[in-house]
């Protein structure tokens, strides 16, 4: 949609994975990062060797791109979520691919390149140790790229049915160094007084957690990150998350209270004190982006005002909408492949955005006409975010109004 589009041009342009591949590089190489909306073909360029990473809803740009360098003459290897989980596909329109994580094979790809060998398929493996290299890397890069690649942790405790990231991340969360993270943020703190961690889940292992927020607090900085709401369980660590600087989380609430797919436990049993964590949270004045996901099997049109209702209770700073979407990797994808429930494979409307697999009771079309207007319903009706749209939208309607009346009052008319 066109907000989507405005809002991709302010996201982190410079993917965290290439601080990784640039650490791992010989010196010797030189680097130029890329983006797709700032495209253009001058940038082919023959005898170069072309990294990619993508996810599965650009997945088509990606192979675009990825086809025009080999065909001027580049070596083209291709990784992120998407690639792992379809390396078939990918090698279509690439050299190699990456499946998993880039670290442990990157050093392998450089060689295998530089001897004229690169194999079809590098295979990586979640090291505990992932941060070692990089993390000198980021010390001797500017601010603007250690501010993007602030990661505390990586993985979920958590194993989500419709998440991918179990598969990439081994199912577990492994650590950075406290003592590491502290040290980057003493080189961009006079800069930046905000910072984002990438996390998959911040809150992945709550002793963790607990020392990196007492570390954190005699920086005097802000930040946010992805956290499960679990947080609030214990008032003693989520107090501790303030007094560090927290502003802002971003829970995966997905479903509401009165959701029977809370029956499928993990984060999901937690669904019936979504409301009193809530609160405990906003309490202590730190903002909230709430994430829901229609289109569970369970699931029914009916159920929407409920949803609502509950989405209503919880009043976070920013509502984010989205319909399930069955993506490669997930538990979700290989069941509905299975039960031949896919109705759509082309990556593109796999932006959590289309319905693109047959549900069990909901008409697809409905749903397909529906949706756009819940996702901008739900955003405008139950965000703090959206109160303020409306506000400014009803301002600018009694102006318009009333600036007209008073125009007409004081025009004279001419017959």
């Amino acid at each position: 949609g066109i907000l989507d589009g405005i809002a991709s041009m302010f996201m982190r342009w410079y993917p965290p994975v290439f601080v990784v591949l640039k650490a791992l590089s010989p010196k010797y190489y030189s680097f130029r990062t890329l983006n797709r909306n700032v495209w253009h073909k001058r940038y082919l360029k023959p005898n170069k060797l072309v990294a990619i990473t993508c996810y599965t809803s650009n997945c088509a740009e990606a192979y675009k791109i990825a086809k025009e360098f080999r065909k001027c003459g580049s070596k083209v290897v291709m990784g992120g979520p998407h690639v792992t989980y379809q390396p078939e596909e990918a090698l279509e329109f690439c050299d190699s691919v990456v499946v998993g994580e880039a670290e442990s094979v990157w050093k392998d790809v450089v060689r295998d390149y530089e001897n004229g060998s690169l194999q079809p398929v590098y295979n990586g493996v979640p090291l505990d140790d992932f941060y070692s290299e990089v993390h000198q890397e980021l010390l001797n890069s500017p601010p603007e790229i250690i501010k993007d690649f602030l990661e505390t942790t990586r993985g979920c405790k958590f194993t989500c049915s419709f998440c991918t990231i179990p598969g990439i991340s081994g199912g577990k969360a492994r650590k950075k160094p406290v003592a590491q993270l502290v040290e980057l943020i003493n080189k961009i703190k006079h800069r930046y007084k905000t910072v984002v961690f990438l996390d998959n889940n911040i809150y992945s292992d709550p002793q963790y957690a607990r020392e990196l927020f007492k570390a954190l607090k005699p920086l005097k900085i802000k930040w946010t990150s992805q956290c499960t709401i679990d947080i609030a369980k214990n008032d003693e660590t989520l107090q501790l998350a303030k007094e560090s600087g927290c502003v802002g989380l971003l829970f995966g609430y997905e479903i509401s209270g009165g959701s029977s797919e809370k029956q499928q436990r993990g984060k999901f049993a937690l669904a019936d004190h979504y409301i009193h964590f809530t609160k405990k949270v906003k309490d202590l004045g730190i903002s909230i982006k709430a994430h829901f996901i229609f289109g569970f099997d369970s699931d029914r049109l009916e159920h929407i005002p409920m949803l609502w209702k509950f989405c209503h209770a919880l009043k976070p700073t920013f509502t984010i909408f989205s319909l399930l979407t069955p993506l490669p990797g997930s538990q979700v994808y290989r069941e509905m492949l299975e039960q031949n429930r896919l109705t759509n494979l082309n990556w593109r409307n796999y932006s959590c955005h289309q319905p693109v697999f047959k549900h069990k009771t909901i008409n697809h079309f409905l749903l397909l006409t529906l949706f756009p207007i819940m996702r901008y319903f739900f955003l405008l009706t139950t965000s703090q975010l959206g109160y303020a749209i409306m506000s400014l939208l009803v301002l600018y309607f009694i102006c318009s109004v009333f600036g007209q009346s008073i125009y007409a009052i004081l025009s004279p008319r001419i017959f």
